[in-house]
């Protein structure tokens, strides 16, 4: 018995690397950080649970939308490492996950 190999389908994390579809995604998690971040003030350690978890459920949706790009992005870089269009895909979504994680440092500092 032989095994055919083929590619990875990444469809499930984003369906193609059109502009528009990566405008889309990356929206998404633009709305999502904006959202977190308008919950800075609120933060204290009296706060109400409900609103705790408002927070939480905000900054999920942040790392869920983060980890999808980025995953789209290292697999898809991983199966053709020779692809320019792979590399610069990695490229943009590793600049933009960097600007997540400085936008949303303050919410693992003040948890701390």
């Amino acid at each position: 018995m032989s095994y055919q190999l083929s590619p990875w389908d990444l469809s499930d994390l984003l369906p193609d690397t059109e502009e528009s579809t990566v405008a889309a995604a990356t929206e998404r998690l633009q709305a999502a950080v904006e959202a977190v971040e308008a919950t800075r003030d609120s933060l204290s350690a009296e706060m109400d649970t409900a609103v705790f978890k408002d927070v939480l459920a905000k900054f999920e949706t942040v790392t869920r939308e983060a980890y999808r790009l980025s995953a789209y992005a290292d697999l898809w870089f991983t199966a053709d490492t020779q692809s320019q269009d792979a590399l610069s895909f990695k490229s943009q979504i590793d600049q933009l996950m960097l600007d997540v994680q400085n936008r949303t440092l303050f919410l693992s500092l003040w948890w701390k």
